[in-house]
């Protein structure tokens, strides 16, 4: 019996000790006067920014944060920052206790400047904040404040790449990183402005030498080569479609106006096909979400080559970047 009790006793002692320790790092989390328990960053599934007349909501999928108005992926990077920006706010720090509707505005609360965030946990659990102007710009610090609270906080940290538009946290490239180096071969076919089709095919036989082997096997220009090569990796979404963009019945797509081919040494294959021109931008399809985009038409004007001007390209001058 006496036994059993010293066995129960030293239990019990285990188990404050572990309710301490798990006491004390709870309590450390905040030592640094944080506002928000920052366990909570990797629970949101859900985030809405509001500014203005603008606002932008994205929820968090299986496969990632996507917009919640198309279900466009985001730049992973963009939430990171979000997140961890939300997730760092400190209430050490007040700038003022009971501001009044004028002092507010000051602090940048105005109603047409003042950023809200709002966020959703897995459990279901909402909360709020508002983002005032910038305390201090050298520091990168902003006003803050619970709404509907008197106090407003300062806090380091800058909410300018936190926009309330939808386009701008949407992820823009088009193919997965890679390097111009491990590009094996280039495919392209493209209509010019009369109809008329071309097309031509590059292979890498060597780490300093191209061929063509579409519509013909034939030599060709290191420099001519180069340039074409080095600007495969350089696809990106530049602007995204609206609701309602007259120019997307009309951009053919899927037509086929521009090709672009790209194969890797180890096989994989980068492919993206664009419609017509309308302004700066070709409209395209991207390659992974299937979703209209717009891409700079320069993009692809580094492709758009006729065989003729792959064999027989103009001269450069003497002082120019590229030579013969």
């Amino acid at each position: 019996m006496k036994k059993s009790l010293i066995l129960m006793a030293a239990a019990l002692a285990v188990l404050v000790l572990v309710l301490a320790v798990q006491h004390h790092r709870e309590r450390a989390l905040y030592d640094d006067g944080r506002a928000l328990d920052p366990r909570w960053k990797d629970e949101v599934v859900a985030l809405r920014v509001a500014q203005g007349a603008d606002s932008a909501a994205f929820l968090k999928l299986s496969s990632g944060w996507v917009a919640a108005s198309d279900s466009f992926p985001l730049s992973k990077g963009r939430i990171e920052e979000a997140l961890g920006l939300l997730f760092a706010l400190r209430k050490k720090e007040v700038a003022t206790e009971a501001a009044d509707s004028a002092e507010l505005q000051e602090y940048g609360f105005a109603r047409s400047e003042v950023k809200t965030l709002e966020w959703t946990l897995a459990s279901g659990k909402t909360g709020r904040v508002e983002i005032g102007g910038i305390a201090d710009k050298e520091y990168e610090s902003v006003f803050w404040k619970w709404p509907g609270a008197p106090e407003v906080y300062r806090t380091p940290g800058d909410f300018q790449g936190v926009p309330p538009r939808a386009s701008e946290w949407k992820d823009r490239a088009v193919f997965p990183d890679f390097v111009y180096e491990n590009v094996d071969d280039v495919e392209v076919g493209w209509r010019d402005s009369t109809g008329l089709r071309h097309h031509y095919k590059l292979h890498r036989i060597s780490d300093t030498a191209v061929r063509m082997v579409e519509p013909d096997s034939l030599p060709i220009l290191r420099r001519v080569a180069g340039e074409i090569y080095v600007q495969t990796p350089q696809f990106a979404a530049d602007d995204f479609v609206e609701p309602g963009d007259p120019n997307t019945a009309n951009a053919e797509v899927d037509s086929g106006w521009v090709t672009v081919r790209i194969t890797m040494k180890d096989g994989t294959v980068h492919a993206i096909e664009a419609g017509k021109a309308f302004g700066e931008y070709r409209y395209a399809r991207h390659p992974v979400t299937r979703r209209i985009i717009k891409v700079y038409k320069w993009r692809f004007a580094f492709f758009q080559k006729t065989v003729q001007e792959l064999l027989h390209p103009k001269p450069v001058r003497p002082d120019g970047p590229l030579k013969n």
